[in-house]
């Protein structure tokens, strides 16, 4: 029968049993802070990608009557074409950065 090692392979061997900050290597400690710094910048980014999409929607009566525009005309305009050329903007601009991501270095772009 084999034993099988459950030991963490952070933790030293002359420290067994012990799990303390003490015990990491630098680059676990480095590795952990840069997955902590990515995980707040991509909370917020995502946060803020949809932050403006809720602001002009209880507006549109107050947008529509500033533009002279009647009922169909606010639902058509403001309700669907403003949504529509976020999306063409979007759409391209997601595709242009997704491949310069595969091939520039993240740092130069």
């Amino acid at each position: 029968e084999q034993i099988m090692d459950h030991t963490p392979i952070y933790q030293s061997e002359h420290n067994e049993g012990s799990t303390t900050a003490d015990t990491l290597p630098a680059s676990y400690a480095a590795t952990m802070k840069q997955r902590r710094v990515a995980t707040a910048l991509y909370l917020l980014t995502t946060s803020l990608l949809f932050a403006d999409q809720n602001l002009m929607s209880p507006n549109l009566s107050a947008i529509a009557e500033e533009f002279g525009f009647d009922d169909n005309t606010r639902d058509k305009k403001l309700g669907g074409d403003i949504a529509i050329a976020f999306f063409m903007v979007g759409v391209p601009a997601s595709f242009l950065v997704g491949c310069l991501a595969d091939v520039i270095h993240k740092r130069s772009l």
